[in-house]
């Protein structure tokens, strides 16, 4: 849990640009993730 609160802090640092480069390399189509919750 640590860990996923370190890495939000950093992330909330990042540029917009950037954080949208993140979700196009890690689901490029844009899936919405949450539906097996």
């Amino acid at each position: 849990m640590v860990t996923a609160i370190n890495r939000e802090k950093q992330l909330k640092q990042w540029k917009r640009e950037w954080k949208l480069d993140l979700v196009r390399k890690t689901n490029p189509d844009f899936l919405d993730l949450s539906n097996g919750f």
